[in-house]
């Protein structure tokens, strides 16, 4: 079992072909002039992007747009689940289609611009820093990399990861024998299967599987994983070794039998092998749960409600490092001229984060200015903040202005019926501050208003339960707040976020800027009309 840290080997790569990419590239403007956004998957790959460089030239287009081309799950159809950040997606084309791709765009004096996506990862068998938290919990290399709470409130979660990807509750899951115990002989280990999912073993309680076939063929194997210590210096090597003789030990049919017959304790089939199956799990570093069980107990961060998506803590320099290796080897070498960061908002500080992404891509090509756009959510009058350090936004509020275009006034009685359909019948009430009584369509804010109440009921309950909870352990550590209660600090949260105007606030270290502060206390003085008087001192 090889070190998930150790740097992922490209191959060779001369310094005569970068050198030539840079002679290329030295007469290409720094600024988009237009783009097009290409989606790439495995029907449409870099070489059939490449077929249709001179057509977008005529057009006038100066930079292709492309969707995010590291590794994403197999058969991907939009790349934003990246499995691995420090490869080339190989069902795109690889390295070798994208250079290709590259050098045909080169040729007519086009650039690249790359859709990157910092804030999370897919989860899954097919990403190795999730597979080795399952495996290691806390000891992995990578317990803190994604965004995890390890110190959960909930006794049963404490240093555990929920995996909530049961397609029944787990009682019946077990008792259906869908959870199977296995053996993977090309990495010589054992993982509980669940359909298509994989889930590893920790490396101590191989032994413990081992031992139940009583037999002297696996006394050695028993040894070498007894021997694997967590959390040791030398774990990830102890590790290699037990495995590695797992592996070649199952090359003999007796002691794949007796591996067999390990296996077979813990089956489905008999009472004993589901109990013994049952306290396996329990000792795992991860807890196996319903799908369902997501949104009211979920311990890491998601990206919204999508459970196969887990946040990264990229505001740490290893994890930063990580994720932008290959990205940073491709602008280095002018592969690539600029990039589009998804989900801006997701990240914990969007201000530090871009400032150093473009720091760092300027000391990788000097004298070349990186183009740096995000996604980002403006609402109203929101302005993108100057601080960022980014050359604009993906323009979703210019596109609501262009679309506004094709919107045909005719058609309002169409929508209006289909509102009414939706919403059904809203009790007429008066509007105080316009002063006369307000008609059905004009409760579109209670209606949202009410949205936003059920998704914190209903949606992101763990994350509102772990927020509140935060913010009652802070208000217990000073004297002037100690008397907070738990449920006041629900009811002021609940009130503040429902009447939040904008996307999210951005304080950090150094304090919330000026604008922040106002627009809070502006939301506060709103919510405080819906609060009973005594939640006012906490809501201050």
């Amino acid at each position: 079992m090889p070190d998930p840290t150790a740097p992922h080997p490209h191959g060779d790569r001369s310094d005569r072909r970068e050198r030539s990419d840079r002679r290329e590239r030295s007469d290409c403007n720094d600024i988009p002039r237009a783009t097009a956004r290409l989606q790439l998957h495995r029907d449409f790959r870099f070489e059939h992007a490449a077929e249709v460089v001179d057509y977008y030239h005529r057009l006038g287009v100066s930079h292709y747009y492309l969707s995010p081309i590291l590794v994403a799950r197999p058969g991907s159809t939009h790349g934003y689940d990246v499995v691995d950040a420090t490869r080339i997606n190989p069902e795109l084309g690889g390295e070798k289609g994208l250079r290709q791709l590259c050098q045909r765009l080169h040729a007519k004096g086009m650039g690249v611009i790359v859709d990157i996506v910092p804030n999370h990862m897919a989860v899954g068998q097919h990403n190795a820093w999730w597979q080795d938290v399952l495996r290691w919990g806390r000891h992995s290399h990578h317990a803190d990399w994604f965004d995890i709470e390890w110190d959960s409130a909930d006794p049963a979660l404490a240093g555990k990861v929920l995996l909530p990807f049961l397609g029944q509750p787990y009682a019946e899951a077990l008792e259906a024998g869908e959870l199977v115990l296995r053996l993977d002989t090309e990495r010589g280990e054992l993982y509980v299967a669940h359909h298509d999912n994989v889930f590893p073993l920790a490396m101590q309680d191989h032994a413990v599987v081992l031992e139940t076939a009583g037999s002297p063929r696996l006394a050695e194997l028993i040894s070498a994983f007894q021997a694997v210590e967590a959390g040791h210096p030398e774990q990830y090597r102890q590790a290699a070794e037990a495995c590695n003789l797992m592996r070649s030990l199952a090359a003999d049919p007796d002691v794949l039998a007796d591996i067999d017959a390990a296996l077979a304790a813990f089956s489905a089939v008999q009472p004993h092998g589901r109990s013994a199956m049952h306290e396996l799990l329990e000792r795992q570093h991860y807890r196996l749960a319903y799908w369902r069980n997501a949104a009211d107990e979920i311990n890491w961060r998601r990206f919204f409600e999508v459970s196969e998506l887990v946040g990264m803590r990229v505001e740490r320099e290893d994890v930063f490092e990580a994720m932008h290796a290959e990205i940073f080897r491709l602008y280095g070498e002018c592969l690539i001229d600029g990039l589009r960061l998804d989900h801006i908002d997701g990240l914990t500080d969007p201000a530090a984060y871009c400032q150093r992404l473009r720091a760092r891509l300027r000391s990788l090509r000097p004298g070349h200015e990186p183009y740096l756009i995000a996604e980002k959510i403006l609402a109203g009058d929101e302005m993108l903040p100057p601080g960022w350090a980014l050359d604009g936004s993906t323009g979703y509020e210019f596109m609501d202005q262009c679309a506004a275009v094709l919107h045909d006034g005719e058609g309002e009685p169409v929508l209006d019926e289909l509102w009414r359909d939706i919403v059904g019948e809203v009790t007429p009430t008066v509007d105080y501050m316009q002063g006369h009584a307000a008609g059905e369509l004009s409760h579109f804010p209670t209606i949202v208003q009410q949205a936003r109440r059920s998704f914190l009921v209903r949606n992101f309950a763990a994350e509102f339960n772990a927020l509140t909870h935060c913010l009652h352990q802070l208000a217990r550590t000073a004297t002037q707040t100690r008397d907070l209660t738990l449920m006041s600090i629900r009811r002021c949260v609940a009130e503040l976020l429902v009447h939040f105007p904008v996307y999210r606030t951005y304080a950090n270290a150094e304090g919330m800027p000026a604008a922040d502060r106002e627009l809070l206390a502006r939301t506060a003085r709103t919510a405080a009309n819906t609060l009973h008087a005594a939640d006012h001192p906490t809501l201050h």
